[in-house]
Parts: C-alpha cells; structure tokens; sequence
C-alpha cells in the first residue's frame, strides 16, 4: 500500500475572491494518479518442460511463464483501477 505525497489532492481549488488579484493556487500541485494513494497486488508462476533426447533431457527446455498485477487508485477521478498481464514462452538450448 502507498500513501499520497504530501502535497497531492484529488482536486485544487482556487480561491479568487477580486478579479483584479492572481489566482490563489498551491505552489506544488498534481493531477497523477501514481502520486495519491493506491495499492497493488500481484502474482504469477511458471512452468519449464525439459525435451531434450534421453542422452541429455535438459539440453532443451521450453518455459512459460505469467504474471498478473491489479492496482487500485484509492483517491482519483476518472481511473479507479488497472490490471497488467505479462506472460512470456521460451525456448533454451544448452550447446
């Protein structure tokens, strides 16, 4: 679990009371969802297979692999999660 950076907020609020002053807006300020609160979970596993001949079964090998990641934006506007998929096949001969 993250916690937010000190000076993130999920909106800004400028307090212009007289049209002929600046803007009143804080010096650091954000709009990136990474900077507020979230939480992440992730995972994965794989799986090699050894082909090789019965001389030397772990000549070659085949692997799978695949990993998950779900992340919840505790404290944003417009995205409230996202899920990433990561999967890789692959083959390896020892010569």
């Amino acid at each position: 679990m993250q916690s937010a950076v000190n000076f993130w907020q999920r909106a800004y609020v400028s307090n212009n009371g007289n049209a002929n002053t600046s803007w009143d807006l804080p010096e650091f300020r954000t709009g990136d969802r990474e900077l507020g609160p979230l939480r992440t979970i992730s995972g994965g596993g794989g799986i090699r297979a050894f082909i090789g001949g019965k001389a030397d079964p772990q000549a070659w090998s085949l692997t799978l692999q695949g990993d998950a990641m779900y992340t919840d934006f505790l404290n944003d506007l417009y995205i409230l999660n996202r899920t990433g998929f990561l999967g890789t096949l692959s083959f390896e001969v020892e010569l």
